[in-house]
């Protein structure tokens, strides 16, 4: 059976960390991918073969500094974009939209666990807050 287009994506996502696995199967992949199981089915093995495959295509797109394409619109990803996120599997346009369509994704990168530093200068006590502020002062 050949894997469709969509199932590419969902084996090159999940390879490369992109997709939070959500069904045994993706799991299983996962875990594969890791070196934590051995294949089993011959759909793992089909899944796993298109993995080797074009992981190895990439780094070879790499070593020879040549575009690779995206696994969503086609358009190349230039050298310097794999050499600087190699986990990037996208052109900037569908990374983008990727990016704004997925929870996991941070969507406020300026922003910290505890949110902006203004607002943590509101909390007191928080972490750039009147207490620290106060520190050595009586």
């Amino acid at each position: 059976m050949a894997l469709s287009k969509s199932e590419m994506r969902l084996i090159v996502d999940l390879g490369f960390g992109n997709k939070i696995p959500t069904s045994q199967r993706e799991r299983h992949f996962v875990q594969l991918v890791c070196g934590e199981i051995s294949q089993c089915g011959p759909r793992e093995v089909e899944w796993y073969g298109f993995w080797k495959e074009w992981k190895l295509a990439r780094e070879n797109a790499l070593t020879n500094n040549v575009a690779f394409p995206c696994i969503i619109c086609g358009a190349d990803v230039s050298p310097s974009r794999m050499a600087i996120a190699p986990r990037h599997v996208r052109c900037v346009r569908c990374q983008t939209k990727f990016e704004a369509s997925h929870d996991f994704v941070r969507k406020e990168p300026d922003r910290g666990i505890g949110g902006s530093r203004e607002e943590s200068m509101r909390m007191p006590g928080g972490l750039w807050g009147r207490k620290a502020n106060q520190v050595g002062k009586k």
